[in-house]
């Protein structure tokens, strides 16, 4: 199968500091099967988990190592191409003032999907927001509008999913 991994990442932040990690071992997918694959990257607080995802969703740029996406290098992809090929969903609910219909129907669009309402309706019944969907994302509660960030990542069908700490907010029977 196609590679995709990191190796040996360093990021640099302003005003000439350093800040981040560098990866002890590089990892690889690889050896894993044709998708539907779940990695997990554990560790304490400030640890870098979160830079480590933005980084790998090409939100940071390392000042050193390589992360490969499909055997290829993010520096080589077309920054569009790779983001349409990636989901993520943030810690904190990052939702646009729309209805939860739009919101989640949003990369969609972005991609120019025009037949977007099932999909919509199949992952807003998943994540239990079915009956939100006219709804202003602004008149949510924290857990509910998780439940919408989560929907518009599914939606996406990506071929890579990246999560940080989603659950967070979300009640313990979602």
């Amino acid at each position: 199968g196609e590679e995709s991994g990191v190796n040996e990442v360093l990021f640099q932040g302003g005003y000439g500091s350093v800040f981040g990690f560098s990866l002890g071992a590089s990892f690889s997918t690889r050896n894993l099967g044709g998708g539907g694959e779940t990695l997990a990257v554990i560790g304490p607080n400030g640890a870098g988990k979160s830079t480590f995802l933005l980084t790998l969703a090409d939100l940071i740029k390392p000042v050193q190592g390589e992360i490969l996406f499909n055997e290829k290098s993010i520096k080589d992809w077309d920054e569009l191409d790779y983001r349409r090929r990636i989901a993520f969903v943030f810690q904190d609910p990052l939702l646009m003032d729309m209805s939860v219909q739009d919101n989640i129907a949003l990369g969609l669009k972005f991609r120019g999907v025009k037949e977007y309402q099932q999909p919509v309706i199949k992952w807003s019944k998943a994540m239990g927001v079915d009956s939100l969907l006219k709804r202003r994302a602004g008149q949510l509660s924290g857990g509910e509008a998780q439940r919408v960030s989560l929907a518009r990542a599914f939606v996406l069908d990506p071929e890579l999913l990246l999560m940080d700490e989603p659950f967070s907010a979300v009640d313990p029977q979602t």
